[in-house]
């Protein structure tokens, strides 16, 4: 019997806190995905919950820090920092999707780790 994928979905939007915007994708592709595989979903908020073979993994860090960094700059340093938090533990992922810019650098480190 082969293996079961493992598979990490990386969204700045997951749970949707309403109906819409660029979270929808993340949610339909989740679900399906579960259906067949277990996935972890990391995002950018401070959630964690389990449903059967959907784990979602909240990793928003503390953005006090961005206080001392010009505000054009805050998004991007948070979103890296936030990226970095994504390989927070030894992991071993046969597919990583990277959902919109702010997921990018997490998935690139996920590929090198």
């Amino acid at each position: 019997m082969a293996r079961e994928l493992r598979v990490r979905l990386l969204t700045k939007e997951y749970p949707l806190p309403l109906y819409g915007g660029a979270g929808v994708p993340v949610e339909y592709v989740a679900r399906a995905l579960a259906a067949r595989t277990p996935v972890d979903v990391r995002t950018f908020g401070t959630e964690e919950s389990q449903q059967g073979r959907l784990q979602m993994h909240g990793r928003l860090r503390d953005p006090s820090w961005g206080a001392a960094v010009p505000a054009p700059w805050t998004s991007v340093l948070l979103a890296l920092q936030t990226c970095v938090a994504f390989a927070d533990a030894p992991t071993q992922v046969d597919v990583a999707q990277c959902h919109t810019w702010y997921t990018s650098f997490g998935g690139i480190l996920l590929q090198r780790l």
